[in-house]
């Protein structure tokens, strides 16, 4: 959908259950976007604690809200993506939140139909440092590494469509297989812009070898060899458990645009 005077409807989608630590910073970020017009979407896996509290003191600024049980993070996704009615589409979870408030406005008006666009992100360790993650797309790493970041992303409508939503199959890595399959049609395309920040308390932080074995599933299905993809797992699994300033020293060798700050 675009607006009058040709304005793309920009869709944000906010999955959460039990968000109630980060979930407003979240909505304030949306709501405080220069650019318009967003349609924003709140889907809540049945919280327990005081989410919806959250959500409904905002709900007259929040196109469509639901809580209702899911079948996890991704089936949340799923769901807010069905919803929307933007042209393009952005997933921000209920514990991220946009790196200032033109994030949008910057963006969106570089965005390319027939690319995988993609922008930076800022990454946040526990103790507030913010690592920046600008990531040249280079396509036999991205076989192993999840470089683009599904909140780095902004899709189409028309891509979602034509490449299909996230694998619920992979619980942990889905949105690494949908960058993959994704890029398979749409060349990626980095906007030197950062768009989001995300801290590092995922699911894949506290499952770590689950994931590092999921992404060998995924490497398979996109036609890496079996015994590489597991080596990569164990390299992968190995490389997270060293010291910090080891893999800094490794990250900065691959990624020379990445830097704490």
């Amino acid at each position: 959908m675009t607006a009058a005077g040709g304005t793309p409807l920009v869709s944000v989608i906010t999955v959460v259950r039990n968000g109630e630590a980060t979930l407003e910073r979240t909505i304030r970020s949306v709501l405080s976007q220069t650019y318009a017009p967003i349609e924003y979407i709140v889907i809540d896996g049945q919280s327990t604690d005081g989410t919806l509290d959250i959500v409904r003191r905002y709900e007259d600024q929040i196109d469509f809200w639901i809580s209702e049980p899911d079948g996890g993070i991704y089936d949340a996704m799923n769901k807010g993506i069905a919803r929307a009615n933007g042209e393009w589409i952005q997933l921000l979870n209920g514990d991220d939140r946009y790196a200032d408030e033109g994030a949008l406005a910057r963006i969106v008006p570089r965005l390319d139909p027939e690319r995988l666009n993609y922008g930076s992100i800022l990454l946040e360790s526990a103790e507030g440092n913010r690592r920046l993650h600008s990531y040249e797309y280079r396509r036999w790493l991205s076989y192993f590494y999840a470089g683009v970041l599904h909140m780095s992303t902004i899709l189409s409508r028309r891509q979602y469509e034509r490449v299909g939503l996230y694998d619920l199959r992979f619980p942990l890595a889905s949105d690494h297989d949908l960058i993959l399959r994704m890029s398979e049609v749409f060349p990626p395309l980095h906007h030197d812009t950062v768009l989001t920040v995300m801290p590092q308390t995922g699911a894949s932080a506290k499952w770590l070898w689950k994931a590092c074995w999921e992404f060998k599933r995924v490497a398979e299905r996109h036609g890496v060899p079996g015994w590489l993809a597991a080596a990569a797992a164990v390299g992968k699994y190995a490389l997270w458990r060293t010291p910090v300033p080891c893999r800094r020293i490794l990250r900065k060798a691959l990624f020379p645009k990445s830097a704490y700050r």
